[in-house]
């Protein structure tokens, strides 16, 4: 009969080159987003150009705009102050205290809206690499944006309001032939609760103000100092789990209760 051979577990396991040390950075608590572009082309550095933000905190809602190069030969200028008055009217026709998109009368900037990508944010986490140790800081919220062109419906309802009214100035009025039709679609219970829920964030959206968020650029001393906070400040070795020995894991995560003996109460008496 022949005998077992052992197993040399340890000549198949796989040889450690390097241990790095991981340390939880808790420098910035709640102040940590993750901003995704996924439209962003390599080839146009200026749409990096952040213009300002307005931000949300309640709602978690973030606003960017961000520059369009004006100067650019792929820029129509005739066409971008076009769609400008369009939207905000002729600057000859407008009131000191009418509120407008573009400041300066001309499609120079875009508007990127965010959308929530995941549901628990939390979950994720920065890492940063500083050679030798790698540090997490957790994420508040994780923001993935989209172009916005709400401007453009205002644009379109000014032009159709001014197209009907030219139409109703020709026409002359004739007797009416109309006659009040109700119509009625069945939907599905899902839809109406999605379509409820929906006007309702809607509605707490619309009733919080945007806060204008201040820009500093990257290479700035303020965004430095900021960058520093994802780096731990106790480094310090603790005896981490990776010296211990399988039993002293154990012994760590779930002690042992010494000096808890049994009390009997000082009374002759006393109910079991």
């Amino acid at each position: 009969m022949d005998e077992p051979v052992p197993s040399n577990s340890t000549a198949d396991d796989d040889e450690v080159i390097k241990e790095i040390p991981i340390f939880n950075s808790t420098r910035l608590p709640n102040n940590l987003f993750l901003l995704r572009y996924p439209l962003l082309s390599k080839k146009c550095p200026n749409e990096l150009t952040l213009r300002r933000g307005l931000f949300k905190p309640n709602n978690q809602e973030l606003e960017l705009e961000m520059c369009i190069d004006v100067e650019s030969s792929n820029f129509d200028s005739d066409r971008a102050e076009l769609i400008a008055q369009e939207v905000d009217g002729a600057p000859e026709n407008r009131k000191s205290t009418t509120k407008v998109h573009f400041e300066n009368d001309l499609v120079d900037k875009v508007c990127l809206k965010s959308t929530p990508p995941v549901k628990e944010p939390s979950k994720y986490a920065a890492l940063t690499f500083s050679g030798k140790e790698i540090h997490l800081t957790t994420l508040r919220n994780i923001f993935e944006f989209r172009p916005s062109f709400m401007y453009l419906d205002k644009g379109s309802r000014k032009r159709k309001d001014t197209e009907h009214n030219d139409l109703s100035d020709e026409e002359e009025p004739g007797p009416s032939t109309a006659e009040a039709v109700t119509v009625k679609f069945k939907q599905s219970d899902d839809r109406w609760k999605k379509s409820k829920d929906f006007k309702t964030l809607q509605t707490k959206s619309a009733y919080e103000a945007f806060i204008f968020c201040e820009v500093h650029p990257e290479s700035s001393s303020l965004s430095k100092v900021e960058k520093l906070k994802l780096m731990a400040e106790n480094t310090e070795p603790r005896g981490q789990a990776m010296n211990l020995t399988d039993a002293e894991y154990v012994r760590v995560l779930v002690p042992e209760d010494e000096g808890q003996g049994t009390t009997e109460p000082s009374s002759r008496f006393f109910i079991i």
